[in-house]
């Protein structure tokens, strides 16, 4: 996908600009995971007219649609159009609908993006996505973390294990790193050195949880090559609660 295409997916995605995620601000190869990540996405109703089958094929993810704009372009050609697009998607918005009955992070991204607080609203269900995740880590202050982490645990942690998704023929071959989210229990430096000197993991993100000093929270990338061996070496660290394995990002389709 070229840049152009890329600067346009980012305007018109959850209902939200959101132009300011550029590139600098993730690592190498997640640019285009926000997007076939996505469970919501709003499309202009134009946008069918001028984008390609081939172009939507990096939304496999999608199961919301919001489609609220001229009406006159809803007919039934159009709908069959997106059904074929959009294999996954459950729910279609139109203009009559309510803006209830889909999810949305609307009601969410706002207070992120003001970087200044996360009180007691708690972030729905429903608006938990890669985009809320990356703009927590990267962008909301320190003091804010352990806040937004215990919000979006109750969401990511039930379902963030794909082994039973992973199509094994396919990513054995690919070369892209994956990332897993942990933590250092204890404050035990000894598995901290391990995986920081591990070759064929690379360090992340790194912080300290601010309300227990002895946590320590990682995410560090890792081909899927070596994944499953690293699995197995953190079984026993885990069984003594050295370390915790919070999630696995999935970024293969």
């Amino acid at each position: 996908m070229d840049q152009y295409m890329v600067d346009w997916f980012k305007g018109h995605v959850n209902c939200l600009e959101i132009k300011h995620f550029e590139g600098r601000h993730f690592c190498k190869g997640t640019e285009l995971s926000i997007f076939t990540n996505l469970r919501t996405v709003r499309l202009p109703p134009k946008a069918l007219a001028v984008l390609s089958k081939a172009i939507f094929q990096v939304f496999p993810t999608v199961q919301y649609l919001d489609l609220r704009g001229e009406k006159e372009l809803f007919h039934s050609e159009c709908i069959e159009q997106i059904r074929e697009l959009f294999p996954n998607v459950e729910h279609l918005v139109f203009n009559t609908q309510s803006l209830d009955c889909v999810p949305t992070l609307a009601c969410c991204l706002p207070r992120l993006r003001s970087l200044t607080y996360l009180i007691d609203v708690p972030i729905p269900s429903q608006s938990i996505d890669l985009v809320v995740c990356y703009m927590g880590l990267h962008h909301l202050p320190q003091n804010q973390l352990e806040i937004f982490l215990k919000t979006i645990y109750r969401i990511l942690r039930p379902n963030a294990r794909h082994s039973a998704k992973f199509n094994l023929l396919f990513i054995s071959g690919q070369d892209e790193q994956i990332q897993i989210e942990l933590t250092i229990n204890n404050n035990d430096q000894q598995y901290l050195l391990w995986l920081k000197h591990r070759c064929n993991t690379n360090l992340i993100f790194q912080y300290i949880n601010s309300t227990n000093k002895n946590q320590i929270y990682l995410i560090i990338g890792i081909s899927i090559k070596h994944l499953f061996d690293f699995l197995r070496q953190c079984y026993h660290f885990e069984a003594e609660n050295s370390l915790t394995i919070i999630q696995i990002f999935d970024y293969f389709n």
